[in-house]
């Protein structure tokens, strides 16, 4: 186990990031909305999978 949580914060980087630059999560609905987006997209890309084709394969 690393001493520190320097991961954690690697992989909550590009969502932070991603809200500032798009700034409509403005209410909890939104954010609610968008976290799960983001923590699905996450998990496919931590399991070496295409995120891409897998929301495709999702919606489709």
């Amino acid at each position: 186990m690393e001493a520190t949580n320097n991961r954690g914060e690697r992989g909550l980087r590009e969502a932070i990031v991603i809200r500032k630059i798009i700034g409509t999560v403005r209410n909890w609905t939104g954010a609610e909305a968008f976290a799960r987006r983001i923590s699905v997209l996450g998990t496919w890309k931590l399991r070496g999978e295409n995120p891409a084709s897998k929301l495709s394969a999702a919606l489709g």
